[in-house]
This record gives C-alpha cells, sequence and structure tokens, in this order.
C-alpha cells in the first residue's frame, strides 16, 4: 500500500501566516481600544443626514427665491443620481404635499418604513414652511457589502496580503542561511552519506536538523524532499510504528535521561508493503553546559540478520520436532527388541543384560538378589485343547497376575514358550518365597477366570526359587538353580513353590 502524502507548507510560508496573523490582530486589538476606524453603519447613518440636510438646504434657497416649481425637478434628479434614495417628500406645515416622488421601479407601498427615513424642517424668514423626508434603501440589504467596502476591512486585506508575501520572501531567506544543511560543510555531509546506517539529528521536539542519504532511502523520501524541520515521528514511515506518547520513543529517552540508548527495536512499514527492522541507537548532544539541545540517532537495517534469525528457529524448533520423532522411534525400537511381542515382558536377551547387571551390582554391594522361574502347568493342554489363541491368552494373563504382583524394580522376562523367569533385586530368600506363593495363589485364582474363551479355565503354575549367596560366581548359576528348584516342584505334583536351598 503507497503511503499517502500529505501537502505540506513550507517553514517560510508557515512562519509568514503565523506573523501576518498577529498584526491583522494586533490591528483590530487598536481599533478595539482606540476606535481609529469609524462604525460603517454609524458612518452610513451620517452621510444619509448629511446628504438630506444639504437637499433641504438647497429647497430652502429656491423657496426663498421664488422657484417653488424647479424643487421637483431638483427631486428627480437627486433621485436618478443617487440610488440609495427610494422616496423624497416635501410638503407644507399643514402637511399638503407639494413634491412626493419615488426611485423608479419601486411600488408606492414600499420605503414606508420611517427607520429609514430623515425629516428635516424647512425654515425661511417668515418662520417653519414645511419639512423635507428623505427615505433610503434598507441597510441590511447591503450589509455585506458595506462591510466589505469598510476602509479597516480593506486596510485589513491589503495590509494582510503586503505582510505576507513581505514575510514569505523575507523569512525564506533568512531561514537559507539558518537551515544546517547549508551551515554543515559539504564534506561533513559527503562522510555522513557514507555510513551504511541512517544518520539523523534532530532538537529537543524532534525535528530534524540534518540527515544523511541512508536516512532518505529508509524514510522513503524522495530526492528533492527537504527533511529539515520535519518532527521525526510524524513521517510516514515512523508515525505508524511509534506509539501515541513521544516520551516512550528512543531519542526521547535518551534526551530526558541524558545517556546513551542501544539497541532499541522499530519495525517499520515501507512504501511498497515489504517490513524494515531497524535497530536504533540515540546519543543525546549537549551544548558543553550539561544542557541536553539534540540527539544524534543511527538506524541500522537489520531485516536480513532477523529474517536469517527467525529461519534458523523454525529450522532448529523442525530439528527439535526430529530429534523427538526420532527418540520415539528409538524407545519403540528399543522396546521391540526387549519386549515379548505377545505377553509384554522382556524377553531372554533384555533378561541375560539386565540380570547381569544387577547380579554385578548385588556382589559389589553385598546385597541380596533372588531368581524365580516358574512354568505354567500342562500349557500344551490348553493348545491342543482349545486352539493356540486360547493358549496365547493364557499367556497373557499369567503375564498380568506376576507383574501386578511385583515392585517397578523387579524384572519379568518370557524365558520360554511357558516359562518365565523373575529377577528380585533386595529381596532374600524368604520374601522371593512369599512373593513367589503369593503369585502362585493370585495365578490359581484369577489367571483361568480373565481368559474370555472358553470359560472355567483352570490356570496354575510351578515355582522354582533360588538365592544368591559365595557360592554362586554368574547369574546363569543362579538360574540354573531356580530351573532345577522348578522341576522339582513339578516332579512334586505342580502347582507349588520348591527353593533351591533350605530358607
Amino acid at each position: 500500500m503507497a503511503w499517502a502524502r500529505r501537502p505540506r507548507l513550507g517553514p517560510a510560508v508557515r512562519i509568514g501566516l503565523g506573523l501576518t496573523a498577529l498584526v491583522i490582530t494586533l490591528l483590530l486589538i487598536i481599533d478595539i481600544v482606540f476606535n481609529v476606524f469609524p462604525n460603517p453603519s454609524v458612518a452610513l447613518s451620517a452621510q444619509r443626514a448629511r446628504s438630506a440636510e444639504q437637499f433641504a438646504l438647497q429647497s430652502i434657497v429656491m423657496l426663498e427665491l421664488g422657484q417653488e416649481a424647479s424643487i421637483a425637478r431638483a427631486v428627480e434628479l437627486a433621485l436618478a443620481s443617487d440610488a440609495d434614495i427610494t422616496r423624497i417628500r416635501l410638503e407644507r406645515k399643514d402637511e399638503t404635499a407639494v413634491v412626493d416622488m419615488r426611485a423608479p421601479g419601486l411600488a408606492p407601498t414600499q420605503s414606508r418604513d420611517m427607520r429609514t427615513a430623515y425629516q428635516v424642517p424647512l425654515m425661511t424668514r417668515d418662520g417653519l414652511w414645511g419639512r423635507l423626508t428623505v427615505w433610503h434603501r434598507d441597510s441590511n440589504e447591503s450589509q455585506l457589502s458595506i462591510f466589505l467596502n469598510s476602509p479597516l476591512v480593506q486596510l485589513i486585506a491589503g495590509l494582510g496580503i503586503v505582510c505576507f508575501v513581505a514575510f514569505a520572501l523575507y523569512l525564506r531567506r533568512v531561514l537559507s542561511h539558518l537551515d544546517p544543511s547549508s551551515v554543515v560543510p559539504e564534506r561533513i555531509r559527503q562522510a555522513f552519506d557514507v555510513f551504511s546506517s541512517g544518520i539523523v539529528v534532530v532538537d529537543h521536539s524532534a525535528a530534524i536538523l540534518l540527515a544523511n542519504e541512508r536516512f532518505r532511502m529508509l524514510a522513503s523520501a524522495a530526492s528533492g524532499e527537504a527533511l529539515t524541520g520535519m518532527a521525526l515521528h510524524r513521517l510516514p514511515m515512523f508515525a505508524e510504528a511509534l506509539s501515541v506518547n513521544r516520551e516512550g520513543d528512543p531519542w526521547a529517552l535518551a534526551m530526558s535521561t541524558g545517556e546513551t540508548l542501544s539497541g532499541a527495536r522499530l519495525d517499520i512499514r515501507h512504501a511498497d508493503g515489504s517490513l524494515r527492522r531497524l535497530l536504533v541507537n540515540s546519543a543525546p548532544i549537549d551544548d558543553g553546559d550539561g544542557q541536553v539541545r539534540g540527539c544524534l540517532i543511527s538506524f541500522e537495517d537489520i531485516s536480513s540478520i532477523v529474517d536469517l534469525n527467525e529461519q534458523l528457529e523454525r529450522s532448529n524448533a523442525e530439528l527439535l520436532r526430529s530429534q523427538r520423532n526420532i527418540e520415539e522411534m528409538n524407545e519403540e525400537l528399543t522396546r521391540l527388541a526387549t519386549r515379548d511381542a505377545l505377553t509384554g515382558a522382556f524377553n531372554s536377551r533384555a533378561l541375560f543384560d539386565r540380570f547381569g547387571t544387577l547380579f554385578a551390582e548385588a556382589r559389589s554391594q553385598g546385597q541380596p538378589l533372588c531368581c524365580i522361574m516358574l512354568d505354567i502347568d500342562h500349557f500344551k493342554r490348553f493348545n491342543d485343547t482349545h486352539g493356540h489363541a486360547t493358549g496365547d491368552e493364557v499367556l497373557r494373563a499369567v503375564t498380568r497376575v506376576i507383574a501386578n504382583g511385583l515392585r517397578d524394580r523387579d524384572v519379568l522376562a518370557r524365558y520360554g514358550g511357558e516359562e518365565f523367569c523373575i529377577v528380585l533385586p533386595g529381596a532374600d530368600l524368604t520374601t522371593a518365597l512369599a512373593i513367589a506363593e503369593r503369585l502362585r495363589e493370585a495365578i490359581e485364582l484369577t489367571a483361568g477366570a480373565s481368559v474370555r474363551k472358553p470359560t472355567g479355565l483352570r490356570v496354575t503354575a510351578s515355582f522354582g526359587v533360588s538365592a544368591l549367596n559365595a557360592t554362586i560366581g554368574n547369574f546363569e548359576l543362579l538360574m540354573h538353580q531356580a530351573d532345577e528348584a522348578l522341576y522339582a516342584s513339578k516332579n512334586a505334583g505342580r502347582n507349588r513353590v520348591t527353593s533351591a536351598a533350605p530358607a
């Protein structure tokens, strides 16, 4: 969207208009105080009265000379020569009319208002002869023309035009000498133009005193457009970006505190619609006595850097998402590699890894460690009688029962087809036997009932328990002893717990 530029008057024209208005105001005040110029209405009334008196004198002279018949001709000439007069009546003292004429085109019913009439008595040597009445047009009809033709209005209009032209020409000449761009040497301005950042010098009201070419490009100023004297916050590019509170502008803060303000961010919308990201640095300028007179401001276009940073942030976010996806996939792969697909328990490979670690820790720290081997009784019968699907349901049911009866740190693994291995770190033989007995009872009571089809299955399991002692040198031997105890349980009639050594 192209920025609409409002026409701006130059400093010379604006100051000239202000001085002209001041002169006219002083002239009006003088007229009000000293009454230099008369009121147009009062002056018109006085003029009409004098005109009526002069015509009355002429009439008295003609009456004295016996030229009464010539009065009618004089009245006719007066009406023809003065358009302001609408009617003239000359009557004797007994109110008999000698002459009564109206202006041409005037109806008989018009001009009877005595407010616009002037009466003058006619006195001869013999005394009162009669009276003369002169009617004039209603002054309200020509009030505007009376006002425009008054000396005061004409003086104000003429003086205003002359003063404005004189002030504008004089101020243009004066301001050309006061223009900072004409005072600063050309080599200094060229040095400012070398900077890749936009450089501006403003006064305490943020009016631009000096701006380099780079700033003109940022502000989208035309090559011939004068920026000197324009308020920085009124430039189209900055008006939208800055807040309404002028005290919050970076250069205003720098001038109010007297300290350099660096790193302020300002985003402006360019004429072509693109967004420019600017880094603003403001340094106050004092007069040597500690009084801040202005501010030196630099505008550095960091749009490309900000865009690159945003692109890097988006790339990093994408990498993080990819990393999380990879971690989740690795966790899934690890679960698939270490878990039995049917029961969800650890597989034999994971069992050996974890058992070896727990065995080494127990031997080094002198902590107890037990192993339980269990086998589902007559499992082949489930497969042969009800099918492999039922056998799989029995395996899952037994796994759920065992998992619910173990601690978080205990290890449950499917060791073979229907055989499971449990590692109990920190548990002695007595505790392990109690856990095995509790699990045996839970399997007998709940595992068969949890199988949906067929119903009424009786599921039991045989257990063998071994405990770590000084004669056992590796976890394989500990598992072997538990496995031998398991076979002892099966040989003794199944659905029982047997210890590899006396508790």
